[in-house]
């Protein structure tokens, strides 16, 4: 897809917001922009594109090598007497900070310097949008929607399958999270080894799967496009076979696509949710297609979630209304956004690769699209891409470690007692809400207003 030129409003960074094991939830929302000089940047020059409302790290920039040399880059710092404060060597992307915060005014004189064979751009933010509904208690109808409850008759997921979620971090000691936690992600905000959540998101699951955290945004749903790189490919480098995003912005960004280029390069299936402003405009990462699934919502009624962003570069759609998520303090609550639809794809992805753990993370996407139920204008269209996910259907494949096709079993539901022995120790809230369990109704707390 290719670059935005200098017209549209860039809305600040967005976060839609975590999810975890299977489902893995968001929403999202925008915040206070600040209006300033952007730069955009092929790879052989920098060029000035005009003013648009954006908001980054003051004194920060972000330098890219793409087949410059370090000798380039240290001249053009010593040029601005700046210095180099972290770096991601895997796709050669160097944050810098300038001695002076006018960050727009460095970016308009390296734009004049023209020197070859780098990018520069500021350090933009990336923003928590969680969106609490306004319903106490929604019932929950997404899994059944996608048939769910009939796929877990076939997988119902391994450890084995590492979920990355890349966000504020997860509430690792919520009951229906605890044991699926990986402690192996970082958080990059603080600068440790504890990505616990401190902004309040909420996280669903639907399958036996292990959770990683990669925090990227602090305590007030804040970040930067750099600490989203780092969260990325440590994720990817640290095994992860999915990542699921629900954040983003509307301006095209050299590193973040790098980032998601370098995972998928490396096995790894990048989910992310679509956006929640009811407009085309590209969305990233969801917007990154090559290297990125972008999901959009549906309501109860398979039509298209009213503020569901849309365009060419929508691949799949899901549930996103009314999703039942776990909050902090072992409650819970329902979550609307496309940040819930997300959360579904990866879900699906999940179940695919514990179930075949030969498939290639393409096969699993290319599945995914040829089994979704075709929603809308027959054929990928810009409100549903492919269509709404399937899960049942999706694990009606060729699997490479066993052979043949799988067959589908006697549609007998699953009793909820034995959802909730067998899944509850992963993160079972939603298989056993949609079964009717009564017992963990009755320990629901009520989400807090926001």
């Amino acid at each position: 897809m290719s670059k935005p030129t200098s017209s549209g409003l860039v809305k600040s960074v967005i976060k839609l917001t975590p999810i975890s094991t299977l489902l893995i939830l968001f929403c999202a929302v925008v915040t206070g922009p600040s209006a300033h000089a952007i730069i955009s940047v092929s790879s052989s020059q920098v060029r000035f594109v005009g003013v648009e409302q954006i908001d980054y790290a003051p004194g920060e920039l972000i330098i890219g090598l793409v087949g410059g040399s370090r000798e380039t880059l240290q001249k053009l710092l010593d040029s601005w007497n700046a210095k180099i404060v972290d770096e991601l060597p895997e796709i050669r992307a160097y944050l810098v900070r300038l001695e002076q915060p006018d960050i727009s005014a460095k970016l308009y004189e390296a734009k004049a310097m023209s020197y070859a064979g780098l990018y520069v751009e500021p350090n933009y933010y990336v923003h928590a949008a969680l969106t609490p509904n306004d319903a106490l208690w929604a019932s929950q109808w997404g899994l059944p929607k996608v048939r769910a409850d009939l796929a877990w008759n076939i997988e119902l997921g391994k450890r084995s399958t590492v979920v990355a979620v890349v966000d504020t971090g997860i509430d690792y000691h919520h009951e229906d999270l605890a044991d699926n936690y990986l402690p192996s992600g970082y958080d990059w905000v603080n600068h440790d080894s504890d990505p616990m959540d401190d902004n309040g998101v909420g996280v669903a699951g639907l399958a036996q799967v292990s959770i990683m955290a990669e925090k990227v945004l602090d305590s007030g749903g804040g970040g930067t496009i750099f600490n989203v790189a780092q969260g990325v490919i440590d994720a990817t480098n640290k095994g992860a076979r999915i990542t699921n995003n629900s954040y983003g912005t509307y301006l095209y960004d050299d590193t973040m696509r790098a980032a998601f280029q370098y995972a998928w390069s490396h096995g790894v299936l990048n989910v992310a949710a679509a956006g929640n402003d009811n407009t085309n405009q590209p969305f990233y990462p969801a917007a990154f297609t090559g290297f990125v699934v972008s999901v959009a919502g549906t309501d109860q009624n398979d039509a298209r979630y009213t503020l569901s962003n849309y365009g060419d570069w929508i691949e799949l759609s899901a549930p996103a209304v009314n999703i039942i998520s776990t909050l902090p303090g072992n409650s819970y609550g329902p979550l609307t956004g496309t940040s819930m639809s997300s959360a579904f794809i990866t879900g699906a992805a999940a179940l695919m690769s514990s179930h075949c753990e030969a498939l290639s993370t393409d096969k699993v996407r290319r599945h995914l699209q040829e089994t979704a139920l075709d929603l809308g204008t027959p054929g990928r269209d810009p409100f549903f891409g492919f269509g709404r996910i399937d899960v049942f259907s999706a694990l009606q494949m060729p699997c490479p470690a066993v052979g043949g096709s799988i067959l589908e079993p006697d549609r007998v539901q699953l009793s909820p007692l034995f959802v909730m022995e067998a899944v509850a120790a992963t993160v079972s809230l939603i298989s056993i809400v949609v079964l009717g369990n009564t017992r963990l109704g009755s320990r629901r707390k009520k989400p807090r207003k926001s």
